[in-house]
């Protein structure tokens, strides 16, 4: 069976749901977490941990509204990026619910295979953003939550000066990269790239060259990371 997201269920669906923050591997399997007062726990499942935490009063009332939905992508994103650290770990799309144990249980297994893969694909990677404007821009707070916007396929003729630059000279360091349609509109440029743990050093000395560089030319870029891969789960 597929998840169902917040947005998607019943509030009599959820009474005694759980909520799936992300999947690890097996190391972190019966290790509890808590994060702004929020328990989280690694629950086994075969040779993987799933990252649950139980539904409460509230979620049952808001789930799945703008409010809520920010809420839950900030502790998990502060979860995901703490474990992320430990062990290879695949964020879910925030608000991935189920309303039981068993569903969950159903659906872990028949994404089982489909996990392992990508767990695979993201091990020992870490995942940094890079957002930029064409012009002098103050900090925005895109790269604070979850996803920068909806991953997209490009090349690089789609992508302009002088972002064009940067997005060549960093496909070429890391592993895996990925244009997104930025939740901001005033963003002409917005990335999520994957680099190798062994890789980030060259990854972030050719990140600051070009950040200085786009400066130069009266663009702004701002980055962050690393983190756990949101826009590669």
């Amino acid at each position: 069976m597929k998840p169902q997201y917040a947005e998607q269920r019943s509030l009599r669906d959820v009474r005694r749901g759980v909520a799936l923050l992300g999947v690890t591997d097996h190391t972190l399997a019966g290790h509890r977490f808590s994060v702004e007062g929020v328990r989280v726990e690694a629950l086994a499942f075969r040779d993987l941990a799933l990252l649950v935490r139980s539904l409460r009063a509230d979620d049952v009332v808001h789930a799945g509204e703008a409010a809520w939905m920010a809420r839950e992508g900030h502790v998990q994103q502060r979860l995901c990026d703490r474990l992320a650290a430990k062990a290879a770990l695949l964020p879910a799309k925030t608000g991935t619910i189920f309303a039981s144990s068993s569903e969950l249980d159903a659906a872990a297994k028949q994404s089982h295979a489909r996990w392992q893969r990508a767990l695979a694909r993201v091990a020992g990677k870490q995942e940094w953003l890079v957002l930029g404007y064409t012009r002098p821009h103050p900090a925005p707070g895109a790269c604070d939550g979850p996803m920068l916007g909806k991953p997209i396929s490009g090349h690089r003729g789609a992508v302009a000066p002088p972002f064009a630059a940067i997005w060549e000279s960093l496909s070429a360091v890391a592993a895996q990269g990925r244009l997104v349609a930025a939740h901001d509109p005033r963003a002409a440029f917005a990335a999520a790239l994957l680099v190798a743990v062994e890789h980030a050093a060259a990854f972030r000395a050719v990140l600051l060259r070009n950040v200085g560089e786009c400066a130069a030319s009266g663009a702004t870029v701002y980055h962050a990371g690393p983190r756990a891969p949101f826009h590669f789960s």
